[in-house]
C-alpha cells in the first residue's frame, strides 16, 4: 500500500467550495488572508524619517523599541510631524511604548517620524 492512498481526511477550510457561478475555488482560512507590514529604524535627533508600507492599510501601529528621554511624534497623512506640533500623533519615551492610529488616505501608506532622541523603532501595519 503506497503512503499516498491512506484513508486522512481532508481538514474542510482545504476542500474546494461551490461557487454561485459553478466553479470551484478553494475556501481558506482567515489567517491566510492577513496581510501585514513591518519595517525597523533608527531615528536621527530632529530629522524627519519616511517609511513607506508595502500596501493601503486602515491602521498603523509605531512602537518605540528603545525609550529615552524623547517621545517619538507621527503622522500618516503624508504631512511633515513636529515636536509635539498639532496633528501630530505621539508615542511615550518608554521602551516597548506603542500607539495605533487609523489610515484615512488611500493608497500607499505612507508614515513620517521625528523625534528630539535617537530612539530605535517599529512601524506596522495593524
Amino acid at each position: 500500500m503506497s503512503i499516498y492512498n491512506r484513508n486522512v481526511p481532508t481538514p474542510k477550510s482545504l476542500v474546494p467550495q461551490q461557487s454561485q457561478g459553478g466553479t470551484s475555488t478553494p475556501k481558506l482560512g482567515a489567517a491566510s488572508a492577513v496581510s501585514s507590514d513591518l519595517k525597523h529604524g533608527t531615528l536621527v535627533s530632529s530629522t524627519v524619517a519616511t517609511v513607506t508600507l508595502d500596501g493601503e492599510y486602515s491602521a498603523v501601529k509605531v512602537t518605540n523599541l528603545t525609550g529615552g528621554s524623547d517621545p517619538i511624534f507621527f503622522t500618516v497623512d503624508g504631512s511633515a510631524p513636529t515636536d509635539a506640533g498639532e496633528d501630530t500623533y505621539s508615542v511615550a519615551a518608554l521602551a516597548g511604548a506603542s500607539r495605533t492610529v487609523g489610515v484615512s488616505v488611500t493608497g500607499t501608506t505612507v508614515v513620517r517620524l521625528i523625534s528630539a532622541g535617537t530612539p530605535e523603532y517599529t512601524v506596522e501595519s495593524a
